[in-house]
């Protein structure tokens, strides 16, 4: 049920329309998602639907190539690391946009 009675009022906590429940976990700030891969569904999809989404943040970014990560941090915001580990560490989900192969 999307843009029903109380859809974006507060009352229901902006979880899909789920009632606030006392005691059950809630949305204390943005998820913070990495962003693994720089070719065009990192540019195109991936990207920008992480930045754009009001839950999350796009906080880091890595590629096989770090001017490529450099570029796209300047577009889509986050920043650029130096390692697949060193996202990891600055994250609580990832976004992979790889090619299947890799």
């Amino acid at each position: 049920q999307h843009g029903g009675r109380g859809a974006g009022d507060g009352r229901f906590g902006g979880h899909g329309g789920a009632p606030y429940v006392p005691g059950m976990m809630t949305h204390v700030g943005a998820l913070r998602v990495g962003l693994v891969g720089g070719g065009p569904w990192a540019r195109r999809v991936h990207g920008p639907a992480v930045a754009a989404h009001p839950g999350t943040e796009l906080t880091a970014l890595w590629t096989r190539r770090p001017e490529v990560a450099e570029e796209l941090s300047g577009v889509l915001g986050g920043r650029a690391v130096g390692s697949f580990e060193e996202l990891l560490d600055a994250v609580d989900a990832v976004a992979f946009a790889v090619p299947p192969q890799v």
